[in-house]
This record gives structure tokens, sequence and C-alpha cells, in this order.
């Protein structure tokens, strides 16, 4: 269990969740604008630290509050960590919630990437995406394969949601990287334009 990963570039870090933590945590994941392609959630402020400590003592689980500067501005977890029969280690990444101020999408991917498949030694990191979220579906597209196969039941509201798997391969990770970088380079100039006008 390593708790202690931290990761920056472009002007964004990923930096462990804590305890105290929780109440932004729960802040955002109690915002439906930021939360609407995503399982209910409705729990109280008490529960949220109660699961964050019970997270801090599992192996393999990691949890990250994304910063810019000293901002905290959205969350993304790799978990569901297993070996596989043929020895690998397949992982899975989610609970990626932004604050839609903040354009830190693929720079928080790019960090969360680099420390599944750098850091932790991840073979394929896959996760799955609502079918009604069109924007972070394209995004996966660009850069990972729609995995088969695998199967997932998400309601919101009462209303089974369909699931679209992707899968990240750490064989590929060189040529992901790669472009993955280059657009984390263009959202980091937009914003520090956006920032200076």
């Amino acid at each position: 269990m390593n708790h202690n990963i931290y990761k920056s570039a472009f002007g964004i870090r990923l930096r462990p969740a804590l305890v105290e933590d929780s109440e932004m945590i729960l802040e955002l994941r109690s915002n439906p604008s930021l939360t609407e392609h995503m399982g209910s959630f409705e729990v109280s402020l008490d529960q949220q630290i109660e699961w964050m400590k019970s997270y801090l003592a599992r192996p393999d689980e990691y949890y990250f509050i994304i910063e810019s500067g000293d901002m905290p501005v959205g969350t993304l977890g790799i978990y569901n960590t297993k070996k596989m029969d043929d020895g690998s280690t397949e992982a899975e990444w989610g609970r990626w919630i932004l604050r839609r101020e903040y354009a830190v999408g693929p720079i928080s991917a790019y960090l969360l990437l680099g420390t599944a498949f750098d850091d932790l030694g991840v073979e394929t990191l896959f996760c799955q995406t609502t079918q009604g979220n069109h924007s972070v579906i394209a995004f996966h597209d660009m850069f990972a394969h729609r995995a088969e196969g695998r199967e997932s039941t998400v309601y919101r509201d009462a209303k089974k949601q369909e699931v679209i798997f992707h899968e990240y391969s750490k064989s590929d990770w060189a040529k992901t990287r790669k472009q993955l970088e280059g657009l984390a380079r263009i959202t980091a100039a937009r914003s520090a334009l956006e920032r200076s006008l």
C-alpha cells in the first residue's frame, strides 16, 4: 500500500486524498452538474469521513486530489487492482470529477496513466463510462480501445445506465504518453492564455 504518490506536470498536481479532504470530496460528489453521469450518491459528511478512513486501510487502491496550484479542483482514483491468471496486473480508473472552470482533464489523465504504468506496474487499466457521457467517451476513444466482454450495471435515479468500457495498455503507453502529453501541453497553454486575458 502506497498512499504517498505525488505526480505533477503543466502546473497540475495529483496528491493523495486525505481524511481532511472529505468535505471537499463530498461537495464535488454531491454536485449534480458534475456527477450527472455517475451513480446516485447520497451520504453524510460523517459517512464520507468513515469511507476515507476505510479507504486508507485498503491495499492497492489510490485516491487522488487534483490540484491547480494550491486549489483542489477534482478527484481521480485507481482501484479494483488484481492479478490476472497470466500474472499481469489490472486495475480500474475512475472517480474522475473536475470542477468545470478548470481545464485539467487531459493533464490529470496524463498524470494518472503515468502513475499506473510507471509507478504501480499496472499492465492494463480500464474504465467504464455511462453511454450518455459523450465528452468522456470521446476522450477515451482518442487514447484507448473499447473493451468487449466486460459487464457492469450503473443506476442513476433508479434507471439503468448502459456502460462503455475502455482499456489502456502499458504496451501502448509510450505512444499514448506522447499523444496525451501533446494534448496536455496545449490545454495548459490555453488555460494560461485565458488567465492572462
